[in-house]
């Protein structure tokens, strides 16, 4: 069921299941009900637009919001307040006059009527200047730890505590060691509704803390577990406000394993929809990715993206510091001053991002670099080893070890500096590695080989196209033919027993 709220020129929309509550409001002397209501979720936001030419220019189904034969569309945009006071609050007010309270309940499902009194305080106006919010002010002169904040914002964006009780959690916590504080916000994570008196709930986990003597390991906030895991920071980017997640685990890169002391200076950042689904990537903001995001005192900016994020809309994001960079990061990963595409040179920064396992270091001495075959035909150029190159049969298995495999496969995915593609073992080779031209992306001396895949066995279809591989390989026709008639004799017994 859709809720929608419109004026003259701009309307709002949200799904009453992503409504957590919904209170009738009705003042003294007055023929207003107000209803209040707390969103899981941002609304979306239309605005009415009029005028020639409408209807090819906002033709996709995103934008519009319904599909009458009218001279006006109602079309999606974004924030439209001053203070971006959309974003900021959870909870919305609306005033509908000449209608009773009865009359608007009773078409809601789970409607329950409990009359109480409810009193209404002026409190402080929030507004930001940020492009992202909500986001909880930190003064700079507080030395809060970046992972306090981080989690104090992300109890903000879950609905734990409101926007407000994070400036009196700060002055709390940042009299306090991280893992300490970490722990108190990591209980308070797991509420399943609203703290209304944060301050209290943490004044009480110290007091529990502190009469327990319970000691908390010194590690226990290690962001990278192992060679392949790290526990990331995770940030989502909706049209009307951003929420911090995590840290979540996933699988490392080489990128972040070489940069492995300022792994909390990394982020993911994905953009998504209101309701966090998929977005489209026309409709993606490129301020965010222009200016980066201010959380305390770390300006993250973009650094790259892999193939797979690419399909999420995910990027990477770091926050650079006195020692380190982003465009230290991009120096080390290799040379991009060749690569006049823009969207190219993006591609190619985020080539060593991917998911991947690190294996050896493979020297220039072992790298034989061999030509591509190509074949000119009708005056068109073939090439038929276009990103495949070769390993030998004794580095394949050393490699293959290093993977955890008991076995050595027949063909490794990797990424070699910055060579990209496929290596097949070959018995005949004595060079470690054979590279063809065609693999090579950008420049670079890094000399870590990254396995990201491996061939290995899965189940498909006896279609024509593998018959006439296996055929072409020396598999004679009567093995086809037997299989073929091993299934018509199923299929056989199968219509026998009806």
């Amino acid at each position: 069921m859709k809720l929608s709220f419109f004026n003259n020129f701009f309307s709002f929309l949200t799904l009453l299941t992503l409504v957590d509550w919904f209170l009738a409001l009705q003042y003294f002397d007055s023929k207003c009900t107000n209803l209040l209501s707390q969103l899981k979720y941002g609304p979306k936001i239309y605005q009415k637009i009029s005028g020639p030419d409408i209807d090819s220019k906002f033709s996709a189904d995103w934008y519009n919001f319904c599909k009458e034969d009218f001279d006006f569309r109602w079309v999606r945009t974004i924030d439209f307040s001053t203070i971006k006071s959309i974003g900021q609050s959870p909870s919305f007010c609306w005033q509908i006059e000449g209608l009773p309270a009865s009359d608007i309940f009773t078409s809601f499902p789970c409607y329950r009527e409990d009359v109480n009194d409810l009193i209404l305080e002026d409190g402080e106006e929030f507004s930001s200047t940020s492009e992202t919010v909500p986001l909880v002010k930190c003064n700079p002169a507080s030395n809060l730890a970046y992972e306090i904040l981080f989690q104090i914002n992300s109890l903000v964006h879950t609905q734990k505590i409101s926007l407000g009780a994070g400036t009196d959690l700060i002055e709390i916590l940042s009299k306090k060691d991280v893992e300490t504080a970490l722990m108190v916000l990591q209980k308070m994570h797991k509420l399943s509704s609203t703290c209304y008196e944060p301050d209290s709930f943490v004044k009480t986990q110290l007091h529990v803390l502190e009469r327990n003597c319970k000691s908390i390991p010194p590690c226990s906030f290690n962001r990278l577990k192992d060679q392949n895991v790290m526990s990331c920071h995770r940030v989502l980017i909706t049209p009307s406000k951003f929420y911090c997640l995590g840290p979540e685990l996933e699988t490392s890169n080489y990128v972040v394993k070489h940069f492995a002391l300022y792994i909390s200076e990394f982020m993911r950042v994905t953009f998504v929809e209101e309701d966090w689904s998929k977005l489209p990537a026309n409709a993606i903001s490129t301020s965010i990715q222009r200016d980066g995001i201010v959380i305390g005192a770390k300006r993250f900016q973009f650094l790259a993206f892999s193939a797979s994020q690419l399909r999420s809309n995910s990027v990477w994001m770091f926050a650079s510091n006195d020692k380190v960079k982003a465009e230290d990061i991009s120096q080390w990963i290799g040379c991009f001053n060749k690569i006049r595409s823009v969207s190219k040179c993006a591609a190619r920064m985020g080539q060593l991002f991917s998911s991947s396992k690190q294996t050896l270091e493979v020297h220039g001495q072992d790298v034989e670099i061999i030509p591509d075959i190509k074949v000119i035909s009708d005056d068109i150029d073939y090439c038929f080893s276009d990103g495949i190159g070769k390993i030998s049969e004794s580095f394949g298995w050393v490699v293959a070890q290093k993977c955890g495999l008991n076995r050595t496969p027949s063909v490794f995915q990797i990424r070699y500096g910055g060579y990209k593609g496929v290596v097949a073992v070959d018995r005949n080779s004595y060079r470690k590695l054979s590279l063809c031209k065609s693999m090579e992306k950008f420049e670079s001396q890094n000399r870590m080989l990254n396995v990201t895949k491996w061939s290995d066995s899965m189940p498909c279809y006896l279609n024509q196209e593998i018959i006439t591989l296996l055929s072409t390989l020396g598999v004679k026709d009567e093995v086809f033919e037997a299989m073929q008639m091993e299934q018509l004799c199923l299929l056989g017994k199968m219509l026998m027993h009806l």
